[in-house]
């Protein structure tokens, strides 16, 4: 999916009071960046999947099908927005 991130730190937790998810700290072009996901966005859930970590995101994303649309609850700042996301079969 071409998306880099990380675990969040207890910084971040903190100023924007989320518990969990991963933050985007690179989008490379693709299905992801066309969709409009950009870096110091929280992925928080994918598929109506709660994201804990990096390992759970890289686990849910491979159990996806590809092809068809997937939403994606994201945080950018305090707001909470979905972006979907067409996973190109690899």
């Amino acid at each position: 999916m071409d998306i880099h991130v990380q675990n969040l730190t207890p910084d971040i937790e903190k100023q924007l009071d989320v518990h969990h998810g991963v933050v985007v700290v690179g989008v490379s072009e693709g299905p992801a960046a066309e969709a409009g996901l950009m870096p110091g966005m929280i992925i928080q859930q994918i598929n109506q999947q709660d994201v804990q970590n990096v390992s759970e995101l890289a686990h849910i994303v491979a159990g996806l099908p590809k092809d068809q649309p997937i939403p994606m609850l994201v945080r950018q700042g305090k707001a909470s927005i979905y972006v979907v996301i067409t996973l190109s079969k690899k």
